[in-house]
């Protein structure tokens, strides 16, 4: 089949994002006009103008890299033309695009315990949200009212019907479309994780994966049509919303299909994230080289001779290794004589031997134009090939959710930029990255640059020669199990596994015949906008008289705040002790201007330096000063005590300073609080209430009693579901393997409550089960 149609080129290279580009989506103005917006690992989101490629605006609102995008069309929802914005930081921000001057979100939700990584709407406009933490939510206003439970691992993509159903993709390689909260269908057909979701015009929705192929499948999840569309992982499909597709992944090529044929293969120098139609036509995709590109069918519309060269350029001299277009054999390919014969159509991609290179051509613009070389298939027998690309080394990595994720590495590669490599594209934490490359040094034979005086490694970093942990071990959030052998393999070609336990840090599953209970790990509020609490305290800075800070005292908190933004960084960073006599001079504030600062103690405790700075004052008793303000007149000032106690329990060390000398008073402080009229308040004492029981488990303490009693007080009024199954855990935490708790649990009468909150939603249902259960058999 030919089909004749204008082809895609360059019109515009959007430059000025520092790191990759993660997502990408169109935006529309009052007057119709498109723009483009794209998000990166840098933080930052951009707006750019279409035609020329110029940004427009900065939107700062995440501190962690920023993974999805989605335009907010104004409605009974959202009010406004907006966006919405996902994260690693675990947050979504909504944007009010109306108000040229807004450069803060307009509120932001909370609730995703891992990054998120997708956003949709569905067809009544409430948006759905997807992430690493296995659940996909919808939210009305700024509350989640559904949490969609059941996928194995990471949901990848969400996608929202014209019918009311929601579609999911996750890691665990499947797909499952979700009716009124519950699953009517999984789809099985993927081979490894699902990376992505697209409506396709009137036929259904259209999936990616990492397995290279594309699933067309109706609105009731029949299988309409399937093709192998890539070698190597597809990150991104997206549609036009009639018979056009677009796909983007590993293997750097932007393809256009109509039906099941590739029409049109466009090169890209790194490798494609996120690719997109525009409301006009055009296309825009989004790179891990940091730059975004406009592509368009518009003859009126191309991209400057400057700007195509440096393109030009920058694909003609890749290395592409055998496989990244497809298995060939190397003596039976053309020689460069056939360059002599034109394409079929733009973008054909022609292999050819020159002399003992083998070279790529791609026609474009009626000529032939060099993609790359590929190197010498004879240099890589001893070599193993992953994505189409040949390593030294395939490590099979299995971080306790289901998916077993493949880690490349050549002896000559630097095994800490491998690794963080490893951890960005698989939106892991950072945290691991010295887990990660230690088994790599571990179990292979790098390459040794320079003099032997020299380092054999430099973390990019820290620029030293190792990576340095500066001696803390971050709740044990990466345990190894059976990392390999200790000393460098022999063989030059090797293939090893890496088990990681992360049952403990990331799972939250532990030996029991129940699903929801025991759950040892603490939770923690750990996300916040750093350039919304530096801008607050600056403001009330000037309100605060005598405890007004100085300019020494405004660089110290400079200090604080960039420290704590930089997340990857906790394991080497620290504060001294000025920056810390700030945070404490600065609690004294009036309690009309001390929020703010309560938000940045919180944050503060979740930097394991800045826990010991708490543990090691035994002058100016911080908990205390944090219970002072549970007795505050203002919900925000509560609110973010709460929190900064509940955050204390992330390090050992911050336990300490609660559970003996603090225990009591801490509970005696929350009688008042349990049936505050905020929800925000109450959210946070249960979730403090939960990381005592976190602590008390199979335990025999007297202040079990008195965490029931407020518990059981608690679910008398409670009606917000979060905060339900938040309480039911933590029930459960106290009575499991603890007779006489479940006993005095009875006697208070807790069965009926139990009986009334099961009623309330599915998941209120499957832990109050269990709790009813575990109850009944004084377990």
């Amino acid at each position: 089949i030919s089909f004749n149609m204008s082809q895609y080129h360059l019109a515009a290279s959007l430059q000025g994002h520092k790191n990759d580009v993660r997502a990408v989506c169109s935006v529309q103005e009052e007057d119709k006009t498109s723009r483009v917006v794209t998000a990166s690992r840098d933080t930052s989101i951009k707006i750019w103008e279409i035609n020329e490629g110029n940004e427009i605006k900065t939107l700062q609102g995440h501190n962690h890299y920023v993974t999805c995008l989605l335009e907010l069309n104004r409605g009974a929802e959202f009010p406004f033309r907006g966006l919405a914005s996902g994260g690693a930081d675990k947050l979504i921000n909504i944007w009010n695009l109306e108000n040229s001057s807004e450069s803060d979100p307009v509120f932001t939700l909370f609730g995703h315990q891992n990054n998120v990584v997708s956003l949709s709407l569905t067809s009544e406009g409430l948006l759905i949200s997807g992430s690493l933490d296995k659940t996909a939510k919808v939210w009305k206003g700024n509350e989640c009212i559904q949490t969609l439970e059941g996928h194995e691992a990471g949901v990848w993509g969400v996608l929202g019907l014209p019918n009311g159903d929601i579609v999911t993709a996750s890691a665990d390689k499947t797909i499952k479309i979700w009716r009124n909260g519950s699953a009517i269908k999984t789809l099985s057909k993927h081979t490894d994780c699902v990376r992505g979701l697209a409506l396709h015009g009137q036929l259904g929705f259209a999936s990616c994966g990492n397995d290279g192929a594309i699933y067309l499948w109706t609105y009731s999840g029949d299988l309409i049509s399937e093709w192998q569309a890539s070698e190597v992982y597809l990150y991104s499909i997206g549609s036009n919303g009639g018979d056009e597709l677009l796909t983007g992944g590993e293997d750097r090529i932007l393809k256009v299909w109509k039906g099941t044929e590739c029409v049109q293969s466009i090169v890209h120098p790194a490798s494609i994230w996120s690719c997109s139609f525009l409301p006009n036509g055009d296309v825009v995709t989004g790179s891990s080289d940091g730059i975004a590109r406009i592509w368009s069918r518009d003859e009126n519309r191309k991209a400057s001779e400057e700007i195509t060269s440096v393109y030009t350029a920058s694909i003609s001299n890749q290395a592409l290794p055998p496989g990244s277009i497809g298995e060939m054999e190397v003596d039976k390919l053309p020689t460069i004589e056939a360059l002599k014969e034109d394409g079929k159509k733009e973008g054909d991609i022609k292999i050819v031997r020159n002399g003992k290179d083998v070279e790529v051509y791609s026609w474009n613009q009626s000529k032939w134009e060099k993609v790359g070389n590929m190197m010498d298939a004879k240099e890589s027998q001893s070599k193993q090939l992953m994505n189409g690309k040949e390593y030294d080394y395939i490590f099979d990595v299995d971080i306790g959710d289901g998916t077993n994720r493949k880690l490349g590495y050549n002896n000559s590669d630097n095994p800490y930029a491998t690794a963080i490599d490893f951890l960005d594209k698989n939106d892991l934490d950072r945290n691991f990255l010295d887990q990660v490359a230690q088994f790599i040094i571990q179990n292979s034979k790098p390459v040794q640059f320079g003099t032997s005086a020299g380092p054999a490694y430099v973390d990019p970093y820290t620029g030293n020669s190792g990576y340095q942990t500066g001696g803390v071990d971050v709740q044990k959030q990466w345990q190894s199990g059976q990392m390999g052998a200790s000393s460098a393999p022999s063989s030059s070609t090797k293939t090893e596994r890496m088990d990681v336990d992360m049952e403990e840090a990331m799972a939250q599953r532990f030996p029991s015949k129940y699903k929801e209970f025991p759950k040892k790990q603490a939770i923690a509020v750990d996300t916040g906008n750093f350039q919304t609490i530096h801008s607050k305290i600056l403001q009330f800075n000037e309100q605060a008289g005598e405890l007004a800070m100085n300019e020494k005292e405004l660089s110290d908190l400079s200090s604080i705040i960039k420290t704590l933004n930089e997340t990857s960084r906790y394991h080497a960073s620290s504060f001294n002790d000025s920056q810390y006599l700030l945070l404490i001079k600065l609690l004294r504030w009036p309690e009309n201007l001390v929020f703010p600062i309560l938000d940045l103690l919180r944050l503060f405790v979740i930097h394991p330096e800045g826990t010991s700075k708490l543990a090691n004052d035994k002058k100016n008793d911080p908990v205390s000063v944090l219970l002072k303000f549970l007795s505050s007149s203002s919900a925000a000032n509560q609110q973010l005590a709460l929190r900064g106690l509940v955050n204390l329990f992330t390090f050992e060390n911050g336990r300490a300073l609660l559970i003996a000398p603090k225990e009591t008073a801490i509970l005696n402080s929350l009688s008042d609080l349990i049936h505050s009229e905020n929800n925000g308040v109450r959210l946070a004492l249960v979730s403090l209430l939960y990381n005592f029981s976190t602590t008390l488990i199979g335990k025999k303490e007297p202040e079990k009693g008195q965490i029931l009693m407020l518990l059981a007080e608690f679910f008398k009024k409670e009606t917000n579901t979060e905060n339900l199954l938040r309480g039911l855990v933590a029930v459960g935490n106290l009575v499991y393997n603890d007779r006489e708790s479940s006993t005095f649990l009875q006697q208070l009468n807790i069965g009926e409550l139990l009986q009334k909150h099961s009623q309330s939603s599915e998941k209120t249902k499957e832990v109050a089960s269990e709790l009813i259960d575990l109850l009944q058999k004084g377990q």
